[in-house]
């Protein structure tokens, strides 16, 4: 890097946020992220230091001598809403700092889809509006507003001294974007790092910032972060590596980041890499990955629910069943079978859907026996991540995958008793929210009852209250239910309301057809808890003797 590529001079807050017309953050930058613990952390060390030393920020120098910021705002944003709260709390003159003009110094409006200049503006004028409680800049600012209203006169007074005499270094590109989001990735490379795909994002954008496609790059990127969603950007960029470098060992975070970044090199590699993760396609590896994650294929309706033979709403029902059990680990193999960019691949998944169907029921009711015994699902962790490369590099058909992946799991080594008896011991008690056996029966009958509905609640027909009574937490007086309207009512009561619900809910339906009566109704449930684990086996065993070469 050239010595006339940039500069560097260190500032006073106060002189800093004088100088500064404007402060832009781009669209493609991460949102707000800071949690209380860090403004905490910000005040209370600014309080107790006078010259303390805030950090460095990035910036890129734009017309109209706009700081368009390329590392330091989660800093920057947090200085703007302290200096706001000291107006409103205490009273003190900071506006001057963080407006020009009479306009807010700060632009997000780029990094946040619906106006984020609202958002600030907003917490300026102290009239925050109810749909802006989302925004985590309004989060902090409560936060750090409630804090100042606890403090006495004279540490208001330090705390304001001691924020416009804080030192911050400013590292200012004199020729372009792309030197400083060079000196950002070698930054945080170095120790400890930001999340893996912030270094990813400006790595790329270091060779492809200056092209002609610069501003599309940008918006295809904001829009790949916001469709995957925050909770799994890293997950993502693991994937990522996983299909490209079509690795069969498992790659940590560190290994998936350092992968990567091996494969950027020029504009050409850039540009590649981030039409993989981020190319604005129906068939786009981001939208898949996001679907799956999210547990909504409906989503991937445009470009694999056409087919006559497919119905993709059927799959997402099971699909939901999977983020019910959280049997994340098969997610990869999941993104691998619905990834279907080529058209031969289409015609293999449109062949083979009844059989994918079969095979996911049947994963799911392998995963809710071994969680009925305690078995972890990390165990076949890398057996997916092995399976879901064979896929994507067509190492293998989908039938042949199916069938191999059955026998590496030894689903045939289940035995009926096995099965059976751990679902008979299940002991289903509700007064424990989060009793692991009570949602286990829950699965166990939808499965049986073909019954995939989300957010069902369990029912004790003879209710909780009779907890002597030693068919109360049998899987056989348990009920799936829409909504627990019958709670603790008595058996004849709760019959009839059962009928009212019967044409509804399948399960309400298959146990009043066993002709229940407030006679036999202790009898039939003591049937039904043998007969929802023999037929649990029997959809397992069939299923399984069809996908067993």
């Amino acid at each position: 890097m050239k010595v006339n590529d940039l500069s560097a001079k260190d500032y006073s807050i106060e002189d800093y946020f004088a100088e500064s017309k404007t402060f832009l953050i781009p669209r493609y930058q991460r949102s707000y992220a800071w949690e209380k613990k860090n403004i905490v952390q910000l005040l209370e060390d600014v309080s107790k230091e006078e010259g303390y030393y805030i950090g460095n920020v990035i910036v890129n120098t734009s017309q109209n001598d706009e700081k368009e910021i390329i590392d330091g705002q989660q800093r920057i944003i947090s200085i703007f809403l302290i200096l706001i709260a000291l107006h409103h709390v205490a009273g003190m003159n900071t506006l001057e700092y963080v407006l020009d003009n009479g306009n807010l110094k700060i632009n997000i409006e780029k990094r946040i889809e619906d106006s984020g200049v609202s958002v600030m503006s907003s917490i300026l004028d102290d009239n925050i509006a109810s749909t802006m409680k989302k925004y985590n800049e309004v989060a902090r600012y409560k936060d750090i507003a409630s804090i100042l209203k606890k403090y006495e006169e004279n540490q208001l007074e330090t705390l304001r001294k001691n924020l416009l005499k804080a030192k911050i270094v400013e590292i200012k590109f004199l020729n372009g974007e792309k030197r400083a989001h060079e000196m950002f990735v070698n930054l945080n490379t170095k120790g400890k790092p930001l999340e893996e795909i912030e270094i990813i994002k400006s790595h790329l954008f270091k060779y492809l910032i200056e092209g002609e496609n610069s501003d599309q790059y940008k918006e295809e990127w904001y829009e790949m972060l916001d469709d995957i969603g925050d909770k799994y950007h890293g997950k993502y960029l693991q994937n990522i590596s996983l299909f490209k470098s079509l690795t069969k060992k498992k790659q940590t975070a560190k290994e998936s980041l350092n992968y990567l970044l091996g494969e950027i090199s020029n504009e050409e590699t850039a540009s590649s890499v981030f039409g993989f993760m981020a190319g604005d396609e129906n068939a786009s590896l981001f939208r898949v990955y996001s679907a799956v994650k999210n547990h909504d294929l409906l989503r991937l309706k445009t470009y694999i629910g056409h087919e006559a033979e497919i119905s993709i709403d059927m799959l997402d029902q099971i699909w939901k069943m999977y983020g019910q059990v959280k049997f994340e680990q098969f997610d990869v193999v999941m993104v691998a079978l619905l990834y279907i960019p080529s058209k031969e691949k289409k015609n293999l998944f449109s062949k083979n859907y009844l059989d994918i169907i079969k095979f996911l029921k049947l994963v799911l009711l392998f995963q809710i026996h071994n969680t009925v015994h305690r078995v972890s699902p990390s165990t076949y962790t890398n057996r997916f991540e092995t399976a879901a490369i064979e896929l994507y590099s067509n190492q293998k058909k989908i039938d042949a995958m199916i069938s191999d992946l059955v026998n590496d799991l030894k689903i045939n080594e289940v035995t009926k008793e096995h099965m059976i008896s751990g679902i008979k011991s299940l002991k289903c008690s509700g007064k424990n929210k989060n009793n692991r056996d009570l949602k286990i029966a829950k699965f166990i009958i939808q499965m049986v009852d073909g019954y995939y509905a989300v957010d069902l609640k369990a029912e004790h027909i003879i209710c909780e209250k009779n907890q002597d009574d030693e068919l109360v937490y049998e899987i056989g007086n348990i009920l799936p239910v829409v909504k627990d309207r019958y709670k603790d009512k008595e058996i004849d009561k709760k019959l009839q309301m059962y009928k009212e619900d019967a044409m509804v809910n399948v399960s309400i339906k298959k146990f009043l057809d066993q002709g229940v009566t407030e006679d036999n109704y202790r009898e039939i449930i003591k049937e039904r808890t043998n007969k929802i684990a023999e037929e649990f086996w029997q959809l397992f065993e069939g299923l399984r003797n069809e996908k067993i070469r």
